[in-house]
């Protein structure tokens, strides 16, 4: 049990430290806010500038500007809008067997067009030897929860590019939404086996999607991305090109372009843009990226009225695709008051509760016990399933 009397002291000087800070922080963004405005008046050759730079943190590659946005017109009828988004169930060695669940819920819903929508979900139950020691690398290894998370990922997309050409076989034109980052960077600390059968099979999905000529996006509520501001600092930069490993400023107590730390691009565009706007594409240069191929990740931001949102999208999109995407995302944040509902819609019939969990091990149990399976819970897991006195 968490005693907040003894929590009250470190909050309340939490509390203290955030206020004191706000109005450094208010300064840095007003100046942040001027020196973007100053560098979208010369962003060619601050382009040039960052491709010659070699930096330690990721930096926006711009093609189209920097801050030459655009309004958005209002949403096509008819439209078909789907969606995917998963839960999981991660194997646990106390409870009555070792198995792990993929829970995926699936989404169409169809404006203008009188057709009801599509709300299910499909569980996936992996329990072979296969499925819970893969080989990772030269060795045989315990699924991990990074993996289970990754192999989810790719079971979304795959998912997505199979409703979204279900829905435009009836002729509508269709967008597909996921929740989340199209960037899989985590995959960059796998072994290239891992790696390469996980980053194919999420590929495929998007050429999938290519192929039916549905504009697809991953949608980010809250990013924290920098990729912008990083651009910034490098524009800051007295240097005619950055090298932070060799920074000559290392040494001194102020850094030129250290005053952005703590700025995201959402700080900065919420105060640029107003809503139903969006900015001009920007390119990730995520590592991960280079084994894209033609399925290359770009971003845009968007401002849905509550907040402003990242739209990462494959680059083979057109220009009138992405403002088809991002109209829709818009129309459905707003009808989802501030977030897309769609994704509302595919995280309730995805998500696995308590109580949901705890209901499938009973159904594990019980089909065990008739089969005369020999399997036993955990001393552990018997204890934070109830109070023994």
């Amino acid at each position: 049990m968490l005693d907040l009397l003894k929590c009250k002291r470190q909050i309340n000087k939490m509390v203290a430290e955030r206020q004191d800070s706000a109005d450094d922080y208010h300064a840095r963004l007003v100046r942040g806010l001027g020196l973007i405005r100053e560098a979208a008046g010369n962003w060619q050759s601050l382009q040039a500038k960052i491709a010659a730079s070699r930096t330690t943190w990721l930096v926006a590659g711009l093609t189209d500007g920097l801050l030459n946005c655009t309004r958005l017109p209002a949403a096509p009828r008819p439209l078909a809008v789907v969606s995917t988004d998963g839960s999981q169930i991660f194997p646990d060695r106390h409870e009555i067997a070792t198995c792990y669940l993929l829970n995926l819920g699936l989404i169409a819903l169809y404006y203008g067009t009188g057709e009801r929508p599509l709300l299910s979900n499909e569980p996936h139950l992996y329990y072979t030897t296969e499925d819970l020691y893969p080989r990772v690398g030269n060795r045989q290894s315990s699924i991990t929860p990074e993996l289970v998370g990754l192999k989810r990922t790719v079971m979304e997309m795959q998912a997505l590019a199979d409703l979204a050409d279900k829905a435009a076989e009836r002729g509508y034109p269709t967008i597909a939404l996921s929740d989340g980052t199209l960037i899989l960077w985590s995959l960059e600390g796998f072994p290239s086996d891992i790696r390469d059968e996980l980053l194919q099979g999420f590929l495929q999905g998007l050429a999938a999607l290519r192929k039916t000529s549905v504009p697809c996006a991953g949608f980010i509520s809250q990013p924290g991305a920098t990729d912008v501001v990083n651009a910034l600092r490098v524009y800051s930069c007295p240097e005619a090109v950055c090298s932070c490993d060799r920074c000559p400023y290392a040494s001194e107590d102020i850094v030129p372009c250290e005053w952005l730390s703590g700025l995201t691009d959402a700080a900065l565009f919420s105060r640029l843009l107003q809503p139903g706007e969006f900015t001009p594409k920007y390119y990730s240069q995520s590592k991960i990226l280079s084994e894209y191929g033609e399925h290359r990740i770009a971003f845009r931001y968007l401002h849905v009225g509550p907040e402003v949102v990242r739209l990462e999208f494959p680059d083979w999109l057109t220009e009138e695709q992405q403002e088809l995407l991002a109209s829709v995302a818009l129309d459905q944040a707003n009808k989802g008051v501030g977030y897309p509902v769609a994704l509302s819609e595919a995280h309730e019939q995805a998500v696995i509760r308590g109580a949901d969990r705890q209901a499938f091990y009973q159904l594990l149990e019980d089909r065990m016990i008739k089969q005369g399976v020999k399997a036993q819970v955990s001393y552990k897991s018997l204890r934070k399933r109830g109070v023994f006195v």
